[in-house]
């Protein structure tokens, strides 16, 4: 290549990083010393630059994650821990098991209830008394659960799954035994409590995204924890244990649809969930059955409530 030499050392100023590029193949004595420090400038953003654009490369190569937006203590990282796709976490994770963001049923199901030493409060369909937790549907339509998953372990999310088909209707309440035997019916999970104090969570489908969790401390036999009332954010040790019914305190339990009056509504609920947990509010009694306790109790407080 020929080059023009200027005998005042004064070249004109380069339009674009490409011209400058260029000029960096030339002689050093066409560039001024102005312009060769632009040029240094110019030459140290391009490869800030370069490495940037080449670093996001191999990230999105190596993790199939395309650079985050930058947001304040906002976990990104995989959907779970075996899943192609990243995303915002629901919660940072450092250390634990990813947690998606987003369920539709997170504020919808929640764990309302529980008893890690069950010795005396209540039986379950075999006669046996065993740990149990207690599900809320906070909504005002019946909610299918089938499929979702329950565990006392967030490193394993999925570790008991809800059997397909199982519902809560609006605003009632369903028990599962966690006495790690599931031979014994739909409902028992594969997992206990610990009575020394763990966490209870619930997790969609996916087996990664939470919808609700409740830590609980170390509990005496046949001592309860949970929402002080139905659904609520306040969680502790109540007073009175609740399977299968409000834990909101009701001036009159037997009216079952709220409606003010105790009344033939009233009676078809319980006669309609004979024999069952009473999910929808009709174990008046709260002893885990709709039976001849509840239908007494109903008749008893037939009429206007107090």
């Amino acid at each position: 290549m020929r080059h023009r030499h200027n005998p005042q050392g004064l070249t004109a100023p380069p339009r674009n990083l490409v011209e400058n590029l260029r000029m960096a193949t030339c002689t050093p004595q066409v560039l001024t010393p102005g312009i060769a420090h632009r040029l240094r400038a110019r030459l140290t953003t391009l490869r800030v630059a370069l490495g940037r654009a080449l670093a996001a490369a191999l990230m999105a190569t190596v993790t199939g994650l395309a650079t985050p937006p930058a947001v304040a203590d906002v976990a990104w990282g995989r959907e779970h821990e075996e899943s192609a796709a990243w995303a915002a976490a629901g919660q940072a994770t450092p250390g634990g098991a990813n947690i998606a963001a987003g369920s539709d049923l997170a504020g919808v199901i929640f764990v309302n209830e529980l008893m890690a030493s069950n010795i005396s409060t209540i039986a379950d369909e075999l006669g046996g008394f065993a740990d149990w937790i207690e599900l809320y549907n906070a909504s005002a339509a019946t909610v299918d659960i089938g499929g979702i998953f329950l565990t006392d372990d967030q490193l394993l999310p999925s570790q008991w799954a809800i059997p397909a088909g199982t519902t809560i209707a609006p605003g009632g309440h369903l028990l599962v035994w966690a006495d790690n035997d599931p031979e014994q019916g739909p409902m028992h999970a594969t997992f206990k409590l610990s009575s020394t104090g763990e966490t209870v969570a619930v997790f969609d489908r996916d087996g990664s995204t939470l919808i609700d969790l409740v830590a609980f401390p170390a509990l005496g036999d046949d001592v309860a924890f949970g929402r002080v009332d139905d659904g609520g954010a306040a969680v502790e040790v109540l007073a009175d244990a609740t399977p299968g019914s409000s834990n909101t305190p009701t001036p009159c339990p037997a009216d079952i649809n709220g409606d003010g009056v105790v009344d033939a509504a009233d009676l078809g609920a319980v006669l309609g969930a004979w024999g069952s947990d009473g999910g929808s509010g009709a174990d008046i009694d709260g002893d885990g059955t709709v039976a001849a306790g509840d239908l007494a109790t109903l008749l008893g407080a037939w009429g206007g409530c107090q």
